[in-house]
């Protein structure tokens, strides 16, 4: 597909989908953008396009606000053939609900031993805030070797 790009602008000269509170300010006193957390860049020349949120650049005391944002995903399918959107599990955090409705679908990926009722509940509450969703995928892997997971909140 080609080489990584250089960095692109990741809020699409558009409202984006997430906000940090509060700022950080750097030295010489200008406080860093909520685009400045994430990182977009064009695979190639194709649309293609790879992005991964910052959460290692979080301070103590900073936090992620995740919103609606209807018109940053519109540009999103503009500019991509395919996003695929990995939001952390909803026990973690309700960013699910924030973004569902502006997504195409939702697959929901659980434990194997995950309550069913669980899930369907959770179904439910993807569907009550205007989300699709498409099916679940019961993971049987506890983790990858040699592979690290980043916590996020949201």
């Amino acid at each position: 597909y080609g080489g990584v790009g250089l960095p692109m602008d990741p809020s699409l000269k558009t409202q984006p989908f997430w906000r940090i509170s509060p700022l950080l300010v750097r030295k010489n006193g200008q406080k860093n953008s909520s685009s400045w957390y994430m990182t977009l860049h064009q695979i190639g020349r194709h649309r293609l396009f790879v992005s991964r949120f910052r959460a290692e650049s979080l301070r103590p005391g900073q936090s992620i606000h995740v919103t609606k944002a209807s018109g940053y995903w519109q540009r999103v399918r503009d500019a991509i053939d395919l996003a695929v959107v990995d939001i952390p599990a909803r026990d973690r955090s309700r960013s699910i609900l924030a973004v569902a409705a502006d997504m195409d679908g939702v697959i929901l990926v659980a434990e194997h031993d995950s309550d069913p009722n669980q899930m369907i509940a959770l179904q439910r509450e993807i569907e009550a805030v205007g989300g699709t969703c498409l099916g679940i995928i019961y993971n049987t892997v506890k983790s990858m070797p040699g592979h690290s997971q980043h916590n996020a909140s949201g």
